[in-house]
């Protein structure tokens, strides 16, 4: 029976800030057991989205460590959630409740980890998951309609606060030391987190491993999303038929929803592994009018305040995040 509170730390993200290169890391190096909550927090966001926030289930965490090895335990599904329900993304808020509530309880750990990275290089990763997703908005209509994803995924303020009542330190480390001054960042992890420097052998396997990578396409943001239009019409098209014979509605019933999950991959991958010239000759003319100002973000200047005061406010005051990144940081934000 594994003992309470044996795990160094509860990593819980925050996503699209280098959790699949940690995760890929613990994962390799065998000074590590690592326990992957996805089920945990998968069930959080479903208590999250129907507003259970009290009488939550027992986490019965099993997990003991191998010998000589460190535990740790990760999910970055704890910290966002509903990109394809917008109307949801409010709910973010009680997800990192419901999270904090029930990894507590299940003294797991003592310390919560996150990672956090430059706000406005989080929106981009952001909008580029909704075309990984599916989606085919341009940066504008991205913040239009998951504004609120911004505002509740970037709330440190709230994580701190909320985590704080559940665990006895929350942790803030940085993605952006962690790619640019490697060295200097598993240091500070070390000292923070009384864990062990991952080895080099295991940081260089996933380093140069593709199978760990989790590819930027930010350079062909537009192309990808164009062909995401493109398959996702025929997708709509195909569910709007209604007057069709009663065997063509059991076939288009039985199939639609295996072909709306594996267009979505087969989008990314032929937007991965085209060349430029190859998805062009692809797509020709077929909304064309998605144009290269696609990647712009307009942030609001109430959106960047609130930014400032519940993002960067909470970063000046932690120790674990070099100074020169808190000012980087704030300067995105002007």
């Amino acid at each position: 029976m594994a003992q309470p509170y044996q795990a160094k730390f509860i990593h819980f993200g925050l996503p699209k800030c280098g959790s699949t290169f940690l995760q890929s890391v613990w994962g390799e190096d065998k000074q590590y057991t690592a326990s992957n909550l996805g089920a945990a927090a998968n069930a959080a966001r479903q208590l999250a989205a129907k507003g259970q926030l009290t009488g939550l289930p027992r986490l019965d965490f099993g997990v003991t460590p191998k010998a000589g090895t460190t535990l740790i335990a990760s999910s970055e599904g704890f910290a966002w959630a509903y990109m394809d329900q917008p109307k949801l993304l409010p709910k973010i808020a009680d997800l990192h409740r419901v999270a904090a509530s029930i990894t507590g309880q299940a003294r797991i750990s003592h310390t919560a980890l996150f990672l956090v990275r430059n706000p406005l290089d989080w929106v981009r990763a952001a909008h580029e998951q909704s075309i990984k997703e599916g989606g085919f908005g341009n940066g504008a209509e991205f913040l239009a309609t998951h504004g609120a994803l911004v505002e509740h995924a970037l709330d440190l303020a709230h994580i701190q606060a909320t985590y704080s009542q559940h665990f006895q330190r929350v942790v803030f480390l940085s993605a952006d030391e962690m790619r640019h001054e490697p060295d200097a960042f598993w240091a500070r992890y070390k000292a923070a987190l009384d864990a062990p420097i991952p080895r080099g052998a295991a940081l260089k396997r996933v380093a140069e491993d593709d199978s760990y990578s989790n590819v930027s396409l930010r350079e062909r943001m537009v192309m990808f999303a164009r062909l995401n239009k493109v398959i996702g019409g025929v997708a709509t098209a195909w569910a709007g038929f209604r007057k069709v014979p009663a065997h063509v509605a059991k076939e288009r019933d039985h199939f639609l929803a295996q072909f709306n999950q594996s267009r979505l991959w087969a989008a990314r991958r032929v937007s991965e592994l085209s060349s430029a010239d190859e998805l062009q000759a692809l797509l020709g003319g077929a909304h064309d009018d998605i144009t290269e100002g696609f990647t712009d973000l307009p942030l609001s200047d109430a959106l960047k305040a609130l930014l400032r005061t519940r993002f960067c406010d909470v970063i000046d005051t932690i120790d674990t995040i070099p100074d020169a990144l808190k000012t980087t940081y704030r300067e995105a934000l002007a």
